[in-house]
């Protein structure tokens, strides 16, 4: 049995790191890596892994750490500053694409609680892959940027209830109608009762953890609460991913929960690889390939269905029509945990593999084209309904050409958040012009009352850089680091004016060579600026001369950095 298990554990990493590395080439979601890992190794590939009780134990530990962790990030604080776009447009989006999907579901002939996992199955999104690509694409804090996140926090906290819905369904007898109900109470009162008792519980729990300067300890103590609350709401006849889930959640209210989080990050990543390894095993190519209509129509609901669906809650909600397009484009795939529930109906028999292989195969396809969905997000939605720039856009182009009209050989400050109200004050002191983008409300609320020259708009519009005058500007000082939209910002301003200068704030050292190939003309690591200053002026109290502490600090930079040569600041 344990040879066994090591030969399969063997396998599906060995698949598993070859299919991410393939998906890291093509730069596709990591995610398809593992599903066709799984389809080449499963019993309807090369049948290299069988459908076992141990790689069935693996992918419920998966399941179990993808919940504590989703349990850990649940935060009220974060939950309720977003309550508008989380509750509102999250709870209309998940209830509205649910409802459509389960109507058309029953109209097929499904019954009512199979048609309900459908929906919600169809509902949810890729957190991960959405929020990494607008950081990436620097939108992350643009209004549909902020309006997607908050729909898809909505979506994972949705994942719970469906969760309870498809463990009342695989009972040995099937629950139905107030029986599920019931199952759903007991639920909600376990929560309520872990949520206020828990937490002081666990909290003095931890912190005769941390008194014993334990990693190890700590680590393990994180292990077997996620892994034990998991298991014991099991034995209670609930799903093991709902007690994994609440524990998280009382543990990321605790002062611990950064460390748990960075101890946890491992195992977690791998066994919620093997879960999806598992679940590509369950992928059925030839009756894919069979049912390819149904395939292709099942990931025309994920795309184009749930698409139309979130451009309505936008519309209804009074958001502006480019701003709902978007956010629609950005959310018109499907997610994990979508993978999560049709792959759980599947293997409960909840749902009939004629019903949940085609709905797989669809959602497959959907995320492997939702790279290039959310990239072109932009134009697509102007190309979907023919828009012009809005009236909003227009009027910042008018104010921004108006207002720079006259300058030449100023500055464009793009980000105007703590690190850019310290150039601009720089800027003012010295009398130099410039014009400052900031795409965060908060950011720029804070910097119009403390008096800086700063718009609020999104230095990712290239339009409005053009009638800021980056065709006559001197430098562009750009203090946020998203390698993708910072290429793509020097690509446009060298087209422009190839003589202008640009200078990047990196907050990760890691993207230090990306920027520089970018064509960056200076690169200033925040963490490496601040530590050598702290040195040189530590040199200057210990009484060497500005001189000799200069070439100190000079030196040691080319040191730590010498890929960067030429392109380093501090």
């Amino acid at each position: 049995m344990l040879e066994q298990l090591a030969g399969e554990t063997l396998v599906l990493v060995a698949a598993s790191a070859l299919g991410v590395w393939l998906c890291a080439r093509l730069r596709l979601p990591v995610v398809l890596g593992y599903l066709v890992a799984g389809l080449v190794v499963g019993p309807h590939g090369t049948h290299a892994v069988g459908d076992t009780a141990g790689v069935r134990f693996l992918a419920e530990l998966g399941v179990v750490f993808l919940m504590f962790g989703i349990g850990l990030d649940f935060s009220l604080g974060t939950l309720w500053a977003a309550r508008r776009a989380v509750f509102v447009a999250g709870g209309a989006q998940v209830g509205l694409t649910t409802l459509a999907v389960a109507i058309v579901a029953m109209l097929a002939g499904a019954e009512v609680d199979d048609a309900v996992v459908i929906g919600g199955a169809v509902s949810m999104s890729s957190t991960a892959l959405a929020a990494k690509q607008l950081a990436d694409q620097g939108e992350l804090f643009t209004q549909h940027g902020r309006l997607a996140v908050g729909i898809l926090l909505f979506q994972d906290l949705a994942t719970l209830p469906f969760l309870v819905l498809v463990g009342s369904r695989r009972q040995p007898v099937p629950l139905h109608g107030w029986e599920i109900v019931w199952s759903f109470l007991m639920v909600a009162a376990v929560v309520v009762l872990v949520a206020a008792t828990g937490r002081s519980v666990l909290h003095r729990l931890l912190g005769d953890v941390a008194r014993m300067r334990s990693n190890e300890l700590m680590l393990l103590t994180a292990l077997l609460l996620a892994i034990g609350m998991g298991f014991a709401l099991r034995a209670l006849g609930f799903s093991a991913p709902i007690g994994a889930f609440l524990v998280g959640m009382v543990l990321g209210e605790t002062d611990f929960r950064h460390q748990i989080e960075d101890d946890v990050r491992p195992f977690r990543d791998v066994l919620l690889g093997l879960f999806f390894v598992t679940v590509g095993m369950t992928l059925d190519l030839a009756l894919l390939v069979s049912a390819w209509p149904s395939v292709l129509a099942c990931a025309m609901l994920f795309i184009v269905g749930k698409g139309v669906l979130v451009a309505l809650v936008g519309l209804s909600l009074r958001w502006p029509r480019d701003v709902s397009l978007r956010t629609a484009v950005i959310l018109a795939h499907g997610g994990e945990f979508g993978l999560l529930l049709l792959s759980q109906a599947l293997q409960g028999e909840v749902l009939p593999a004629e019903v949940a292989q085609p709905l797989l195969g669809g959602l497959f396809l959907s995320m492997a084209v939702a790279p290039l969905l959310i990239g072109r997000n932009e134009a697509l939605a102007r190309r979907l309904a023919g828009l012009r720039p809005s009236t909003a856009e227009a009027e910042q182009v008018s104010w921004l050409e108006s207002e720079s009209q006259q300058l030449d050989g100023h500055v464009l400050l793009l980000g105007c958040g703590r690190v850019g109200r310290q150039v601009a004050a720089v800027l003012e002191s010295a009398q130099v012009p410039y014009v400052a983008f900031e795409a965060d409300p908060v950011r720029f609320e804070q910097a119009k009352r403390q008096g800086y020259r700063v718009i609020l708009a999104d230095a990712s519009r290239l339009r409005l850089l053009d009638a800021a005058g980056i065709a006559r500007c001197r430098l562009i000082v750009a203090t946020f680091s998203y390698p993708r939209l910072i290429e793509r910002i020097v690509h446009h301003a060298r087209q422009r004016n190839p003589a202008v200068a640009v200078i990047v704030s990196a907050a990760e050292e890691s993207e230090l060579p990306h920027l520089a190939r970018a064509g960056v003309t200076a690169v200033f690591p925040e963490s490496l600026a601040a530590g050598l200053a702290l040195g040189n002026q530590a040199l200057l109290l210990l009484g060497r001369s500005h001189e000799e502490a200069a070439r100190v600090v000079t030196e040691l930079r080319a040191l730590l950095n010498p890929e960067l040569a030429g392109h380093i600041g501090v």
